[in-house]
């Protein structure tokens, strides 16, 4: 999708655009099923669980390797899957990077910054892979939003809603949602809520059409019924 894709049908012309959404919500707050572990002295990061502090003095201490710690967590605090944690990023800006899930997988101390956890029975470890993503796309503020526009034709002075998307002008907000940590996911239902808009707005129209129509039809039978 370009930067703003518009459909034109007979109920009028309507757009949808991608925003960023600078107010998006921390999804450690509340959309949690693994728990995340990270030590960055630099930055503010998750350090979740009960066991956390262990967890990060092993390793600030570097004193054992990823494969102690998952051992660890799996045999005595029921953990089901564990991924390591790697900074993808730099030191003034880290880009947390979950590990692969294979069963073999390891880090040397120092290598690896943390580390994400489950101890549901059913875990996947892409689960826990996305839940990384969606917090690497609040952190760095890359969350993003849609807004589905249509074209006022009795517009006579933008009242704020008309801003968004492609730049100022005659266009009124139709329906937006907010909160998306994936651009290809806001991306793919932003051209889906345009579609279904523009089809229901084609759809009244006609039915408007309609109506009109079968009331005129009734007002020229009365009237030929009075002569």
């Amino acid at each position: 999708m370009s930067e703003c894709e518009e459909i034109t049908n007979d109920a009028g012309r309507f757009r949808v655009a991608l925003v960023p959404d600078s107010d998006g919500e921390n999804p450690r707050e509340n959309h949690t099923f693994g728990t995340l572990v990270v030590t960055f002295p630099q930055h503010v990061t998750p350090a979740e669980g009960e066991h956390a502090r262990r967890i990060i003095d092993a390793i600030d201490g570097r004193e054992h390797r990823f494969a102690v710690l998952a051992r660890w967590l799996r045999i005595f605090h029921g953990a089901t899957v564990v991924l390591p944690i790697y900074n993808a990023g730099h030191l003034s800006s880290p880009l947390l990077s979950p590990g692969s899930g294979a069963a073999e997988e390891d880090a040397d101390p120092g290598n690896f910054i943390g580390l994400v956890y489950a101890t549901h029975d059913d875990t996947d470890a892409t689960w826990l892979q996305e839940e990384v993503r969606d917090y690497n796309a609040w952190a760095s503020g890359e969350m993003m939003a849609w807004i589905v526009e249509r074209l006022d034709v009795d517009y006579d002075g933008c009242d704020g809603l008309c801003t968004y998307g492609c730049g100022a002008g005659p266009w009124k907000t139709m329906e937006s949602v907010w909160g998306y940590y994936s651009e290809d996911h806001a991306r793919s239902e932003a051209v889906e809520a345009l579609t279904t808009i523009a089809a229901q707005a084609q759809t009244d129209h006609v039915d408007a059409l309609h109506a009109q129509a079968l009331a005129e039809s009734e007002i020229r039978e009365l009237a030929a019924s009075e002569q």
